[in-house]
């Protein structure tokens, strides 16, 4: 993949230094500039879309007819002509799952799907908080706020640090330190945190702040794990689906991602780390036998 997109959109010196940014170096040692790094996100970025506008219909569909248009579609919807249409062609599995999920995924910036159920689901869980000063920190385009706001006084912030996110009129730009300090905020919803990210950790620190109300992926690449000192029950929402689940061809959706409430406090009332802690240490012995094996 990398090969084709460097040989449509960048020169040759410019492949090289494409490739160690790939291989995630200190741009510092290669003397890029800022401006080099978005010029290459945004070749990479053209590349997607001209996969994601000829194979991705599904996750098209989703964003036009349904999202950008302020309708939600039903998580049935959700689960046939998305997560199961996806995998099929032809009635068969289809290989280039990738061009037709992952690819349009990335063009709209789409982690997590939202569907009539769902945000029910969410409204239903922050109700039960009886939160008064509700804020989300790191809205990004602002539709989940904008699908809160019919049932929920939330409001949406994000620092805009993403260049190609359109974000509503409803975002407001502030950091997300600034934001906690303006609205002393007692309630946070935080959607897709990003990898290794510790604004979780800086919201739950903040005196003001009872609830967070977390979605994401807690074995993968939203937050750090740091986050999971603190005490958090899981929401159970049955109607999460995002980017990395999939449908496993037995009628069943395989999901990794969930809806959780996490408190500012630290007492060991942490499902996750409490019921996984015998399977993590088995995963830790699999991985030291596999590397003893690559010994020889």
């Amino acid at each position: 993949m990398i090969t084709k997109l460097t040989n449509k959109w960048i020169s040759a010196r410019g492949q090289d230094r494409l490739r160690h940014l790939w291989k995630r170096q200190d741009p510092e040692e290669f003397s890029l500039k800022e401006e080099d790094i978005l010029s290459y996100q945004r070749d990479f970025r053209r590349y997607l879309q001209e996969i994601a506008e000829v194979h991705g219909k599904q996750v098209y569909e989703y964003w036009n007819e349904f999202i950008s248009k302020g309708k939600l579609p039903s998580y049935e919807w959700l689960v046939n002509q998305i997560f199961i249409a996806s995998e099929l062609k032809d009635g068969r599995r289809d290989r280039h799952r990738y061009d037709r999920f992952e690819a349009p995924c990335n063009v709209l910036d789409i982690f997590q799907f939202l569907s009539q159920e769902f945000i029910k689901h969410v409204a239903e869980s922050i109700e039960r908080m009886n939160a008064q000063r509700i804020i989300e920190i790191g809205a990004g385009d602002g539709f989940l706020t904008f699908f809160l706001k019919r049932n929920i006084n939330i409001h949406a912030t994000d620092n805009f640090s993403r260049p190609f996110i359109k974000h509503q009129e409803h975002v407001e730009k502030i950091g997300h330190k600034e934001a906690l300090e303006k609205y002393n905020p007692d309630l946070v919803v935080i959607n897709w945190e990003e990898y290794e990210g510790t604004y979780s950790i800086d919201v739950l620190d903040y005196p003001s702040v009872k609830y967070m109300l977390w979605i994401g992926e807690p074995e993968g690449c939203t937050g750090s794990d740091d986050l999971w000192e603190f005490d958090c029950l899981d929401t159970k929402n049955p109607y999460c689906l995002s980017r990395v689940d999939y449908w496993n061809f037995g009628d069943e959706i395989v999901k990794k991602t969930g809806v959780f409430i996490f408190y500012p406090t630290k007492t060991g009332k942490n499902p996750w780390s409490e019921e996984d802690e015998e399977e993590w240490v088995n995963a830790e012995d699999v991985r030291h036998f596999i590397s003893y094996l690559h010994l020889d």
